[in-house]
């Protein structure tokens, strides 16, 4: 567990680079005070066979905010669970039989907040990656905007993509929206690339 407090109005930024030989979980808990900004940049890996669990959760007073960088890395199964009000872009690679499970959760409690989630990637051989996005509109969130986006880029016959949105509001007036592109590469347009 890694508890992390930034102080009214600091700017600050959190380097994280998590990886594993066995099974590992971590959590990280944020709280960001009156208009405290924290960017957090994590890399996760694991080893093949490995499993890797990473938590990160903020809790932001009025104007604070968090951007995300998260980089998921390695040949084993990787866990990524995140709750809190922020910018996040999420990016990955799976392979062999490798499993990514991503799962986003931005909870809107004040007026005018905004949440942008970008998650892009690439499955290839076996690979099965679950992404899930949530962006929770609650009451006393009014004219608060949450965009999510997804790329997958599929790379064979085998991998298993999931993708599943969830927009909930307890507020009116707040716009919430999810887009996905996913691709699927033939043998040509590999050999294409490869080439």
């Amino acid at each position: 567990h890694i508890a992390v407090d930034v102080a009214a109005g600091v700017q600050a930024t959190m380097y994280m680079v998590l990886g594993t030989k066995g099974s590992f979980a971590v959590e990280t808990a944020f709280k960001l005070h009156d208009a405290a900004s924290l960017r957090l940049v994590q890399v996760l890996g694991a080893h093949s066979g490995a499993l890797l669990y990473a938590k990160t959760d903020a809790d932001c007073a009025p104007g604070a905010g968090v951007d995300m960088t998260q980089i998921l890395m390695g040949q084993g199964d990787l866990y990524s669970d995140n709750d809190s009000r922020y910018s996040a872009q999420i990016g990955y690679l799976g392979r062999g039989s490798q499993t990514i499970d991503v799962n986003v959760v931005v909870n809107h409690y004040g007026k005018n907040t905004a949440c942008e989630i970008d998650t892009s990637g690439a499955l290839k051989d076996a690979a099965k990656k679950v992404f899930r996005g949530t962006i929770d509109f609650k009451t006393g969130s009014s004219n608060s905007v949450g965009n999510e986006k997804e790329t997958v880029l599929m790379l064979g016959d085998d991998v298993v993509n999931k993708t599943v949105p969830l927009i909930l509001c307890a507020e009116e007036n707040v716009v919430g929206n999810h887009g996905a592109t996913i691709g699927e590469l033939d043998d040509e347009t590999l050999f294409y690339f490869e080439s």
